[in-house]
């Protein structure tokens, strides 16, 4: 060996019957020097593996966990495991004639499948390990992943699978990946939720499939963790839902997602606005907790690109967005679009062929101090075309004074009710989630009966709705409604029948309330932007004339206005109108279709017309007589009609 402490060591050892342990470093090297560069565990494991002289050296043996025993076969040549960890051993022997010492790559790592999706692409490996809490980790990871080593190792490291420290060591552990070849398939999904018939979630399957499947991609950050038991929550948020119409519609809108592609509905979102201290967080909170811890609450400050993961990981289930006010308002618009068109965005792969595109049903649960129409009209935007009818606003006061709550339960404040509900959604989440999924699951029929319930519930509700908007807004309410109605008929919330769809309907009333009647959107906006801009600059910028249809006698000779938007007059009968000609009526609804809103304001009776036409004909001063719209002003105690 050429080595004279060895020497001696195995002479001592041939004496008495001993053993000797050798540090396998390769070169002149005690214990310690072990030690300093890899650790207590793998000085270990060398003592351990101490032979009797005159036999060779063998790996080190212990025997491996139930959890860590290979299930995928063969590792390739040179690989090994055990329950102290995942080895390698190079081949022959080191310069000094000794078998090579093997390199501990990390913990032990079950290879258990080879996964694909349902075209037979986006290929990878199911991989299994402890973390050192033990807790049980899956991942299917995609094989093009290996092109960056870093973000292989990073992803395990987030799992709590902590490689060896060493560049050989850690590129012998993604060779290992790049070499396995297990016999047993599985089918990955892209994302949660609805596939194959069975609700998918990144640690479980609820429902029957022919083939393993598995949420490629989804690592350490899984959304759906569970704490306590069901019972328990049932018997504290559960129950304190009673007599609270915003707490348990908060719990419906978590229950709807998975009834989504089952009734053949598009994602949708509800937005809870008011002031720091009206409850509204909680809610959220309370929402989370069907499905996981408050760690699973999200941010609106994001960009789009992780969003789209983000929606994926939340698909036909739940996704909470806290504070619209933190996101930026330049993308504010684009972020919440794409979330409720359920598209992702296209992309091309390296060589130009088109990446497939992701794609997501689910509900969101938004919350802040504005409404995303306040939010956007910040940076002059307005919401797309029927945006708000996918994104509805609920003011978070239920009209109680307490705030979100119309009952504390025998709480002292509001404020101490809200800390119990905070509280008991960290101890006990995400078992309703699950209860429901399995549910679901065996009961796929019952739920897609519902889509007729939904329709006929809507049209009872949107009764008179002058809109179609109303009637969509009612169906995704109903939807809401009847998904907790369905919970509380399959005993997973302690709720008495109609409860829950008497909690949609008063939020239903309240949006209404909010947004100024049962019209559509647009009818709305464009009536609400003659009125702001008359009450702004009635008084500054329209120029007064007589009473008479053709009497352009200014009503004040000293009179000054400066860049006149129109003119008004004060009919005999006391009726105050303003005038726009189109020119001017086109620039107060720049960017809009103005005939679209003379249409609005002569559906709400407050366009006045003496022809068949919506701009009549009368004579302004210094323009003769021209076509210009007349609108009248709703007096005290009358409402236009949207």
């Amino acid at each position: 060996m050429n080595n004279p402490g060895v020497d001696y060591a195995t002479e001592a050892a041939r004496a008495v019957g001993g053993r000797v342990a050798l540090p396998g470093l390769g070169r002149k090297a005690d214990f310690w020097d072990l030690w300093a560069e890899h650790g207590p565990e793998i000085t270990r494991e060398r003592i351990l593996a101490a032979k009797t002289p005159g036999h060779e050296a063998a790996a080190p043996t212990a025997d491996p966990g139930p959890c860590h025993a290979p299930k995928s076969g063969r590792l390739p040549a040179g690989y090994s495991q055990n329950g102290n960890g995942l080895y390698f051993q190079h081949p022959g022997t080191d310069k000094n004639g000794d078998p090579h010492q093997p390199i501990r790559l990390g913990p032990a790592l079950d290879i258990l499948a080879r996964t694909r999706d349902g075209q037979s692409g986006e290929w990878g490996l199911l991989l299994a390990w402890k973390d050192p809490d033990g807790s049980a980790h899956q991942y299917a990871m995609p094989y093009a992943m290996l092109t960056d080593a870093r973000q292989v190792l990073s992803t395990l490291a987030a799992g709590g699978y902590i490689p060896a420290p060493g560049r050989e060591a850690q590129k012998l552990l993604v060779q290992l990946l790049a070499q396995a070849a297990p016999s047993e398939r599985a089918r990955c999904v892209p994302g949660t939720g609805w596939h194959y018939g069975c609700i998918v979630l990144p640690d479980a399957v609820y429902g029957e499939s022919p083939e393993l499947l598995v949420v490629q991609g989804a690592g350490a950050d899984n959304p759906y963790r569970v704490a306590g038991d069901l019972e328990t929550w049932k018997g504290t948020i559960g129950a304190w839902c009673l007599g609270n119409s915003r707490l348990t519609f908060s719990i419906a809108v978590a229950l709807a997602g998975p009834l989504l592609p089952l009734v053949g509905m598009e994602p949708g979102a509800v937005h809870v606005y008011g002031h720091s201290s009206s409850g509204k967080s909680t809610l959220l909170r309370a929402a989370v907790s069907v499905w996981g811890g408050p760690e699973s609450r999200r941010t609106w400050r994001a960009t789009t690109n992780a969003l789209e993961g983000i929606a994926s990981l939340h698909a036909d289930t739940l996704l909470a967005l806290d504070e619209i006010g933190q996101a930026d308002i330049r993308a504010l618009d684009e972020v919440a679009y794409f979330l409720l068109n359920g598209r992702g965005k296209l992309r091309a792969n390296v060589d130009g062929s088109i990446r497939a595109m992701r794609a997501w049903s689910l509900m969101v649960f938004s919350t802040g101090e504005a409404t995303l129409a306040d939010r956007l009209t910040e940076d002059g935007k307005k919401p797309r075309a029927g945006q708000e009818v996918r994104l509805v606003d609920i003011p978070a006061d239920a009209g109680q004074g307490l705030g979100a709550w119309e009952n504390i339960h025998d709480h002292s404040t509001p404020a101490q009710f809200s800390d119990e509900i905070t509280a008991a959604c960290a101890t006990h989440h995400g078992t309703l989630g699950r209860a429901w999924a399995q549910y679901l699951a065996g009961h796929q029929g019952e739920a897609q009966k519902l889509r007729s319930v939904i329709r006929k519930t809507a049209e009872h509700w949107a009764a008179g709705a002058e809109s179609g908007q109303v009637v969509r807004v009612a169906e995704r309410f109903a939807l809401i409604g009847l998904a907790g109605e369905l919970a509380a008929q399959a005993g997973l919330v302690p709720w008495p029948e109609g409860q829950s769809l008497s909690a949609a309907k008063s939020c239903l009333s309240s949006w209404l309330a909010a947004r100024g009647g049962g019209g559509d959107t647009e009818d709305i906006q464009a009536v609400s932007t003659v009125q702001g801009f008359i009450a702004r600059y009635g008084a500054s910028r329209f120029q007064t004339i007589g009473a008479g249809a053709d009497d352009i006698t200014p009503g004040n000779p000293h009179e000054r206005i400066v860049e006149r938007a129109g003119f008004r007059r004060t009919t005999l009968s006391g009726e105050e109108q303003f005038i726009f000609t189109k020119e001017q009526w086109a620039e107060l609804f720049r960017g809009r279709n103005p005939l679209q809103a003379a249409r609005a304001m002569d559906r709400a009776g407050l366009l006045i017309r003496n022809d068949s036409s919506l701009a009549q004909k009368v004579s302004l001063p210094d323009l003769g007589r021209v076509r210009a719209y007349v609108v009248r002003i709703a007096q005290q105690n009358e409402e236009p009609s949207p």
